[in-house]
């Protein structure tokens, strides 16, 4: 998922921190028996149906809303971890056969709130959705992993079966495809309120049965987004998780109680779940300084004081202090600018140099940014894959392009580059290995255009700071700011952008397995430079298709270099103090949010 604050796909409150601390009245202490949480301004839920098209694909209606009601077979993520969470899981850990090429998995025999069990045929209901109609689920990856590579599947009592058309790796299969899948009850099976359809029932890719889900699809997408119906007994019904919605208002406020059918553990500790909706960023801090909610998502932005490190529970934001603890976790994430790779690009041969884009990166200094621009509350990225991973799955590793701007020049200088009137220019044009490469005319200058999005002062400074950095080694960049839109659209094309720049990056959310077959491959969702290279795809295609982990990937893109590497902000949270947890009370790094563990 890309990782963008301005697109409002990751919880983000971002708070100017203004006015004077007004301390906390009698009237505004924590009720013993409601804990009330901030929605993000703007991006309160507006869409019910975990069957989603990309419009409403975000943290604000997946982590925050449909999951606390509606969970999915295997649950990830709890306080810092991202791990999967067996006793959060709807189904048992699937079997793979020895091939890997097929597998079985049994549910535990949960129930929804309308009292149907959570069964094999509650999850063909999904899979033959995703089979009969993937293009309107946010999450289909063409030609990978389900539905794509599945050849059969079958259900029977508690079990599901399926049978794949080539080995895959058992855990890129549960981590991006299995954890998607939400198992939803037959009452949601119809196409009106009294015809049903037999998209749960029917036979995988059988013509009756895709005809049939998709005039299911179409008439719950229908109903998904009337926010006034959320807590009817319809959407009520295939609630399974610990959490049932009791109100929804119009302006977005979400009342939720137990739900005393819930078959897992731990059962609620409160006796409500009210999540409070807000237009403004000035709302938020008003409430948050009056102790009117007790659990707020910040961005460094609210913090004013700086972090001894990362991860440490540092100063809170002025005045607030006494009544708030603030925790930071860091992201399931990676921040990077792009390099354009179309071959119709001014400067096309330039960006094709390794060596070119190696330099750039020794020129960014991860250490300052994280210090001086995000107050230590930020991590330098490594590669592509987030920090935090462990090295069974990412192997070990390796910065080999550490801020250094001496080895920037040095790399310039041995292919062919001469610093001339302050501008690295070409004067051994050729492909040999001391030339500035294929398609590098004689004097050709390091002169490259940046479009970037201006939304983010953390941003701003980076760039500027990077800029300077470029120019002391005769790089010169020229910024162009632009609506994100334009960015994403730019960086890959002929407009004659070189790299391209937003207030983010990617989110490994909700597949949290970190291949990369949707950044560099060219059949990729988000391949956004166009990055194509074919030792490249053959390494991906490995960690798809057999056990192979991550590190030859991760290798190949830190050499490669076709993006600069960012640091990653820090997920922070603001937590009343007196609200208790058996697990840390923090911004999970997958935007899991598990407040069933949680009281007074």
């Amino acid at each position: 998922m890309v990782r963008s604050k301005t697109a409002g796909v990751i919880l983000a409150i971002l708070i100017a921190l203004s006015g004077v601390f007004v301390p906390l009245s009698m009237s505004q202490a924590a009720s013993p028996s409601v804990i009330r949480v901030a929605e993000a301004p703007g991006a309160n839920p507006n869409y019910i149906f975990p069957y989603m098209q990309c419009a409403y694909f975000s943290t604000s209606n997946i982590n925050q809303f449909q999951r606390l009601m509606y969970r999915p077979l295997y649950w990830f993520g709890l306080g810092r971890s991202t791990a999967l969470v067996p006793s959060l899981s709807i189904a048992n850990s699937p079997v793979f056969n020895k091939s890997d090429t097929s597998l079985s998995l049994s549910t535990k025999g949960w129930r929804f709130h309308g009292g149907q069990a959570v069964n094999a045929r509650s999850v063909m209901f999904f899979l033959n959705l995703w089979v009969s109609d993937p293009t309107n689920f946010c999450a289909y990856e063409p030609n990978h992993g389900i539905p794509d590579e599945i050849k059969s599947a079958t259900a029977q009592g508690n079990v599901v079966r399926i049978n794949f058309t080539a080995p895959v790796n058992p855990q890129w299969i549960v981590d991006n495809f299995l954890s998607l899948v939400t198992p939803m009850p037959e009452i949601w099976d119809r196409t009106s309120t009294s015809a049903k359809a037999g998209c749960s029932s029917g036979r995988l890719r059988a013509a009756s049965t895709v005809r049939a889900c998709k005039a299911v699809d179409a008439y719950l997408q229908a109903r998904a987004s009337n926010t006034a119906t959320f807590a009817s007994p319809f959407w009520q019904a295939g609630t399974d998780g610990p959490w049932l919605l009791s109100s929804f208002s119009s302006a977005g406020d979400a009342t939720f109680v137990p739900n005393s059918r819930y078959s897992g553990t731990p059962k609620p500790g409160v006796a409500q779940l009210k999540e409070i909706a807000y237009q403004s960023t000035s709302d938020v801090v008003h409430d948050l300084i009056s102790g009117k909610v007790d659990l707020a998502y910040l961005s460094y932005g609210a913090i004013t004081s700086t972090a001894s490190t990362p991860s440490a529970n540092a100063a809170t934001m002025s005045g607030i202090e006494k009544v708030y603890n603030l925790a930071s976790s860091n992201p399931w994430a990676i921040d990077y600018f792009p390099f354009n790779f179309n071959p119709a690009d001014p400067k096309a041969a330039i960006v094709a140099q390794p060596y070119i884009r190696q330099a750039m990166q020794y020129a960014i200094d991860q250490s300052t940014i994280v210090k001086n621009i995000y107050g230590g509350y930020a991590v330098a990225g490594t590669g592509p894959l987030p920090n935090g991973i462990s090295t069974q799955v990412g192997g070990k590793v390796s910065t080999p392009f550490s801020y250094s701007l001496s080895a920037a020049q040095n790399l310039l200088t041995a292919h062919g580059w001469a610093l001339q009137s302050g501008v690295m220019t070409c004067v051994k044009p050729g492909a040999g290995t001391s030339a500035c490469g294929n398609g590098v005319a004689s004097g050709a200058t390091l002169s490259l255009k940046l479009i970037a999005t201006s939304d983010s002062a953390q941003l701003n400074q980076i760039i500027a700071l990077e800029i300077a950095a470029w120019h002391s080694i005769g790089i010169e960049v020229t910024l162009q700011s632009d609506t994100y839109a334009s960015v994403l659209t730019d960086c890959g094309s002929s407009a004659g952008y070189e790299l391209c720049a937003w207030s983010g990056g990617w989110n490994y959310l909700p597949s949290i397995y970190p291949s990369g077959e949707d950044l560099f491959t060219t059949a990729g969702t988000f391949d956004v430079g166009g990055y194509n290279d074919s030792t490249l795809t053959k390494l991906i295609n490995a960690s798809l298709h057999t056990k192979a982990n991550l590190a030859a990937y991760s290798r190949f893109i830190v050499a490669q270099a076709p993006v600069l590497v960012q640091p990653s902000e820090t997920l922070l949270a603001e937590t009343r103090k007196t609200l208790r947890s058996s697990i840390p009370i923090v911004a999970n790094p997958l935007n899991a949010f598990t407040p069933e563990y949680y009281h007074y």
